[in-house]
């Protein structure tokens, strides 16, 4: 754990080999969702996050999984196990509802990108290039799309928001902004 206040190095109890058993046991579970998917999540949570959860609460995570940290799913870590009266997980105290968790896979990579942002000027940042497909009925009937695409793009809803999105970044930023399919 690492941040502008502290810095605490941890070492994992148990061994790779107990961790490498619990981490894939759980993305299996998950893929078949399978029962008991909850607890292994709420015990992956108490082995890794668990004892440092004062330290972290409040703040943004940006992890740096190592071997097979890297296949675990952060987000769906359970920081509470479900109680008996839920109905489903649509209430369950992930982890992602209290914190924003980005992943880097390099923590020197991090710091070489952050050193060299800070060195830049704001004149060589901002060059961004943005996109706002539309998908409303006229442009799927138009018969743009190959024929093998066709299924696919009929089934492809709008998103909502996107034009308006794209608009405001073109007016904070320098760059490309394409909006529809032309």
């Amino acid at each position: 754990i690492i941040g502008s206040e502290i810095d605490h190095f941890i070492k994992l109890e148990a061994g790779t080999s107990v961790l490498k058993q619990e981490v894939l046991a759980f993305r299996d579970s998950l893929s078949q969702q399978a029962q008991g998917v909850d607890q292994l999540a709420f015990q992956l949570y108490n082995r890794l996050l668990g004892p440092y959860q004062q330290i972290i609460e409040h703040k943004n995570l940006v992890i740096v999984p190592e071997g097979v940290l890297g296949y675990l799913p952060f987000e769906v870590l359970l920081k509470q196990p479900l109680s008996k009266d839920k109905t489903g997980f649509r209430n369950s105290a992930y982890l992602s509802k209290d914190h924003l968790i980005r992943y880097i896979f390099s923590a020197q990579v991090a710091l070489q990108y952050q050193a060299r942002n800070a060195n830049e000027t704001n004149s060589a940042n901002g060059q961004i290039l943005a996109m706002a497909p539309i998908f409303n009925e006229e442009v799927k009937l138009s018969g743009h799309f190959r024929e093998a695409n066709r299924d696919l793009i009929l089934e492809l809803e709008e998103l909502s928001g996107s034009i308006r999105e794209l608009q405001m970044l073109n007016a904070q930023f320098q760059g490309d902004f394409y909006e529809g399919i032309d």
